[in-house]
C-alpha cells in the first residue's frame, strides 16, 4: 500500500486535473460552530451529496429513504427530535468531509464500497451509536504469552432497517475506508474497524446481531480489543 502522504499527493494532482471543488479551509480559532456548519453544508452541496442538519421539531423519527438508496437504518440516536449533536460529532463531520474533498482515492473507494449506504452512516461507524450496543467480548486466542487478544465480539440491538446484510454492508465500507486513509483516522479512535489488518464478520442472533472484529497482527488485535473494551460502560 502507498504511505497516506503518497496519497494524499496523488489525490491533490487528480483533483487539480478533475478540477474539483477548492477544499475548505480549517476554520480560524474564533470562527463559529455555526459558521463551520454552514462551509460544510455548502461544499457537500457542491459536491451532490447529502449535509448532515441537526434535527428540529417536527422531522422525522428516522431517516428518509433517498431515492435509489437503501432503507435506511434507524438508530436509536435518530429516533429524538431533541437529540444534541455534541462537539466530538460535529468535529468528526467536519474531518470526514474534508476527507472526502482533498482525496479522491477516498471518493473511489466510497464509490466502488459505500454505495446506497447513507452519508451519516459512513461518517460514523456503527460502533458510534453506544445506545444501540447490547454487550461487548474480547476474542482471545492461545499465544505465546498465554491467551492473548486477536479481537472483539460487538452484539448490537435490532433497530428498524439493520439487517445482518446492510450492518456487514456499512462495515465493509469503513473497513475500505480506513484501509485507503492508512488506518489513520484520528476523528474514529473509538471505532475498532480502524487498527490494521482488521477484517469483520456480521452474524444474526436472536433480536441482536454481532460483528466479530479480529486481526491477525498482534498490535492489530490489541487495539481492535481496547477500542471495543471501551465502548462499554
Amino acid at each position: 500500500m502507498l504511505p497516506v502522504s503518497s496519497l494524499v499527493l496523488a489525490a491533490v494532482a487528480s483533483c487539480a486535473a478533475l478540477a474539483c471543488v477548492p477544499p475548505l479551509a480549517v476554520a480560524a480559532s474564533h470562527t463559529s460552530s455555526r459558521e463551520e456548519r454552514i462551509a460544510t453544508a455548502r461544499e457537500d452541496r457542491a459536491l451532490g451529496v447529502l449535509e448532515r442538519q441537526r434535527p428540529g421539531p417536527g422531522d422525522p423519527t428516522c431517516p428518509a429513504k433517498v431515492e435509489g438508496g437503501a432503507t435506511p437504518i434507524c438508530w436509536t440516536s435518530e429516533l429524538s427530535t431533541a437529540r444534541v449533536f455534541d462537539v466530538e460529532a460535529d468535529t468528526r463531520y467536519l474531518a470526514a468531509a474534508e476527507r472526502r474533498r482533498t482525496s479522491q482515492a477516498l471518493r473511489d473507494v466510497e464509490a466502488a464500497a459505500c454505495g446506497g449506504i447513507s452519508v451519516a452512516d459512513r461518517v460514523e461507524s456503527p460502533f458510534a451509536h453506544h445506545e444501540d450496543i447490547l454487550d461487548v467480548e474480547e476474542i482471545r486466542l492461545p499465544g505465546r504469552e498465554g491467551r492473548v487478544a486477536v479481537g472483539a465480539r460487538v452484539q448490537f440491538r435490532a433497530v428498524p432497517g439493520l439487517t445482518a446484510g446492510e450492518l456487514q454492508r456499512v462495515v465493509d465500507c469503513h473497513l475500505a475506508r480506513d484501509s485507503v486513509l492508512g488506518h489513520d483516522v484520528p476523528e474514529m479512535r473509538y471505532c475498532p474497524l480502524v487498527p490494521f489488518g482488521a477484517r469483520a464478520t456480521v452474524k444474526s442472533g436472536t433480536g441482536s446481531y454481532f460483528v466479530e472484529v479480529v486481526s491477525d497482527d498482534d498490535r492489530g488485535g490489541r487495539d481492535i480489543a481496547q477500542r471495543a473494551r471501551a465502548l462499554w460502560p
